[in-house]
């Protein structure tokens, strides 16, 4: 039951715990919650299952039913390969969003926001910016629909060797 699973994941207190449902076949329903929410997908979880799954009969391809649509785990050899939804992200052309970010990493100015269908933020700095931003992690936790925010910046080209 719905309350049984949070239950475990609460007790549990992982990042993420996986539950199978046997549907029919090589057909398995997988759900993966938090000690306080479910979440649309989770990689480890996934290959976790499908080792599980392959480990116990001779499958050789698996499909997952999931809130992120259909992934199929396929066994090649020793190995398990994941089949993940492609998620394009999209370019952030909000203002207040760009705003809000400014702010929250105490920089001047951002390259590029870009965002995912799981509700992450891609921002891209200049160098500069991004040795020198300060997280506010209270002011990111303000910025309503994100799950999170990941800053980058271009790196220097460097010799073969160089740290």
């Amino acid at each position: 039951s719905e309350d049984w699973m949070k239950g475990v994941a609460a007790e549990f207190n992982l990042s993420e715990t996986a539950f199978l449902r046997f549907i029919e076949g090589s057909r398995f329903g997988l759900r993966w919650l938090t000690p306080t929410a479910e979440v649309d997908l989770c990689g480890h979880a996934t290959l976790a299952a499908a080792h599980f799954l392959f480990g116990r009969e001779a499958y050789d391809e698996l499909i997952f039913e999931t809130r992120s649509g259909d992934l199929v785990a396929t066994k090649k050899n020793d190995l398990i390969e994941l089949a993940f939804p492609r998620d394009d992200p999209m370019e952030v052309v909000d203002l207040k969003i760009k705003g809000q970010l400014l702010k929250a990493l105490s920089v001047e100015d951002i390259v590029s926001v870009h965002r995912s269908g799981q509700r992450d933020l891609l921002v891209t700095l200049t160098a500069e910016a991004f040795q020198s931003m300060n997280v506010d992690l209270a002011k990111i936790n303000e910025i309503e629909r994100i799950r999170g925010v990941v800053p980058c910046c271009a790196g220097d080209v460097r010799d073969e060797g160089q740290a």
